[in-house]
This record gives C-alpha cells, sequence and structure tokens, in this order.
C-alpha cells in the first residue's frame, strides 16, 4: 500500500525509498493488525517517514522492525525518544492505544 499519500508536500524522496517505506508500511500496518483505522496507519506512516528522513538508508525490513518495535513497545518507544533516535515515537504510540 504506497505511503505517498502520507508523506508531506514538499517532502522528497528518491522512487526507490517511497518503494521502501511504501512496503515497510503494508508490512507493519499487517503486523500491527491496525486494519482500516486511519489514525493508526497515519500514525504508523509518519512514524516510518520519520525514520526514513533520519536515515535514507534503511531498508524495508528496518522501517517495518522500528515501526512495529515503537508501537507494539512502549519501552522501545521510551528507549528512541529519550535517545533522540526517533522523535514521535511516543507521540506515535499514543495514536494505537
Amino acid at each position: 500500500m504506497p505511503i505517498t499519500r502520507y508523506v508531506d508536500h514538499g517532502a522528497i524522496f528518491t522512487p526507490q525509498t517511497l518503494s521502501k517505506m511504501s512496503e515497510a508500511f503494508t508490512a507493519a500496518a499487517e503486523t500491527l493488525e491496525i486494519g482500516a483505522d486511519e489514525i493508526k496507519r497515519q500514525a504508523v506512516a509518519q512514524f516510518i517517514i520519520g525514520l526514513a528522513r533520519e536515515d535514507g538508508e534503511l531498508d524495508a525490513a528496518a522501517l517495518r522492525d522500528g515501526a512495529v518495535a515503537a508501537f507494539r513497545d512502549p519501552a522501545a518507544s521510551l528507549y528512541q525518544e529519550a535517545t533522540g533516535s526517533s522523535p514521535s515515537a511516543v507521540e506515535a504510540r499514543g495514536a494505537l492505544d
């Protein structure tokens, strides 16, 4: 499922990065079983977009794993927030509750 609808206008990603992000988004949404809940889908998408902005070299599996860990494990979210590795982790986690 394409992640492009969640990417801010003016954000620049290569087609390859967008493809990896979309693959990660689809896999994370399925793993987290969020279905058609648009609020949850948007939170996961924004988290993956943030990870891709931080490190454009991440592959789809790493993006997926990062999102799944952040939304499934509150401790991982807090660690990422505390270390600055993902500033939206705690906010995104809250969207799934």
